[in-house]
């Protein structure tokens, strides 16, 4: 019922099982977001015209909102500066300049995406008492061929 500000770390991938000469980037980002937080996201999208009465609907500064409002912390080598070495903060400037299209990046707008769904609510004409369907599945599954951060960020349903 409560969210706790506990941080989830995703890492670029698993140095284990992967041969790279470089350790794996990292990216700390909150387990879920609070009300708040999943207002600021959805707000960020809307703002009011240059008239002060209109409203203007930028569908993609939601994606930014939702990189800005969850990623908490990063490491890892694309995140050194290489002439100093200073891990290169992690601040709303330089999280809005991450590539879109960068694999890692877009593996952790799908991880923050995907622990934010929506929970379908339990119905009570279903045939179990938890919401799933018959199958054991819910309609919040990110198997389909859409992508969980594209759905969040234009808002558009499976």
């Amino acid at each position: 019922m409560f969210v706790t500000d506990e941080r989830v770390e995703i890492v670029e991938f698993d140095p284990e099982t992967t041969i790279s000469d470089r350790p794996p980037n990292r990216m700390w980002i909150r387990a879920k977001m609070n009300i708040k937080i999943a207002n600021k996201v959805k707000g960020a999208m809307v703002k009011i015209g240059p008239d002060g009465e209109s409203v203007e609907l930028d569908m993609g500064e939601n994606l930014t909102a939702l990189l800005i409002h969850n990623i908490l912390a990063w490491a890892g080598p694309d995140f050194t500066d290489p002439m100093t070495g200073i891990v290169i903060p992690c601040t709303p400037e330089n999280i809005s300049n991450l590539d879109a299209n960068d694999p890692f990046v877009v593996k952790v707008a799908d991880e923050i995406s995907r622990r934010n769904l929506r929970k379908k609510s339990p119905d009570p004409k279903s045939s179990t008492a938890n919401g799933s369907l018959a199958n054991g599945s819910d309609d919040q599954s990110t198997n389909g061929h859409q992508n969980v951060s594209l759905r969040l960020a234009t808002m558009i349903k499976k």
